[in-house]
């Protein structure tokens, strides 16, 4: 059974969404290999980490809810999409290291 190592985040980033368009590409810089989000907002928010703009149809973050996801140690084009009826907010991300929070 694998170790679990607390999140230790190096960077951060917030992110403005509105709902029914995906936000301007962001990109992350190097800082670890994992990427934590926390979607404050009322509604769903998807985000797409592959330099291709988010739609409803990529990974799912719950409103109020967050994510921990294992991305790789290099730069990171991140595109967020707000569902359709949820109030604008930001979205935050945090680039560091860990398994768990």
């Amino acid at each position: 059974m694998a170790k679990l190592k607390a999140f230790n985040p190096a960077t951060n980033l917030a992110v403005s969404v509105t709902p029914g368009s995906a936000a301007a590409l962001q990109s992350l810089v190097a800082g670890g290999e994992s990427l934590l989000l926390f979607n404050p907002t009322n509604g769903l928010v998807f985000i797409r980490t592959d330099g291709a703009v988010a739609s409803a149809t990529d990974y799912p973050i719950p409103a109020g809810g967050s994510r921990l996801m294992d991305v790789g140690g290099g730069a990171l084009p991140v595109s967020l999409f707000q569902a359709s009826g949820a109030t604008a907010g930001i979205v935050y991300l945090s680039r560091g290291d860990g398994s768990s929070y």
